[in-house]
């Protein structure tokens, strides 16, 4: 009982943190745009999928139900879960939403069958739970054979990071004012690296396709990603 006390209290306090962080809600068409645009971190599913419209997709944890509306619009079927799903639609969409969501603990076994989805979808999400080799199985095990996950993490091996620990200095992998809303590093509780995220996805059946750069000097993160992503959105086919 203690540790599930615990554990709600470290994620309430992410949720709350993002809901104070003052961020102007984005409108459905922004978020539209953006997931059409190379270097954001969705971009990938519209460049590798083109059409969603036959695809039934999930998508672990949220925070922007325009992103989550933009989504459940490129897809044929789209289904959001997260820890305080209901909390975060009441909050940031009136309590309104247009797409299917529900509240569910991504640290346990998902509430669905086996190959249940097309698609699902880990955007920033798995480096804030507790077991990655727990997550990665639960994505395989979700996603039907021959389809498609597509999942964003933080690289610690950027060599931003690298001069950080060579400097004695923390690595960053979230915001920089983590600090002052007291999550260490923005709640972020592993590290990956390129290989890494491989080595798990492989030992569970996902064979990697690609890896998308995010943000700005793509051609420079494209030649040499494991110098220069901060970050990584990685696509994989369940076998």
């Amino acid at each position: 009982m203690a540790s599930e006390g615990a554990e709600r209290r470290f994620y309430d306090q992410n949720i709350h943190a993002h809901l104070a962080s003052g961020a102007r809600p984005a409108s459905v068409e922004q978020r539209w745009n953006d997931i059409h645009t190379r270097g954001d971190r969705y971009h990938c599913l519209v460049d590798f999928l083109k059409n969603g419209q036959d695809l039934d997709a999930v998508e672990w944890g949220f925070g922007d139900p325009a992103r989550c509306e933009a989504l459940d619009r490129f897809f044929g079927r789209y289904q959001a879960i997260d820890l305080c799903a209901t909390l975060l639609v009441e909050k940031l969409a009136d309590g309104r939403a247009p797409f299917a969501y529900r509240d569910a603990n991504l640290n346990d076994d998902l509430p669905f069958s086996d190959q249940r989805f097309d698609v699902s979808i880990a955007m920033m999400v798995i480096e804030h739970l507790f077991d990655p080799f727990h997550s990665f199985k639960e994505l395989a095990r979700t996603t039907k054979k021959g389809g498609y996950v597509f999942v964003n993490l933080p690289l610690l091996s950027s060599i931003k990071n690298r001069f950080d620990v060579l400097c004695g200095r923390l690595p960053m992998t979230s915001s920089k004012d983590w600090w002052q809303y007291r999550q260490w590093d923005g709640g972020h509780l592993h590290y990956f690296t390129i290989a890494t995220v491989h080595r798990l996805a492989i030992e569970n059946g996902l064979t990697p396709l690609g890896l998308y750069a995010v943000g700005r000097a793509l051609w420079l993160k494209t030649l040499a990603p494991s110098l220069f992503c901060h970050e990584g959105s990685f696509v994989f086919q369940r076998v």
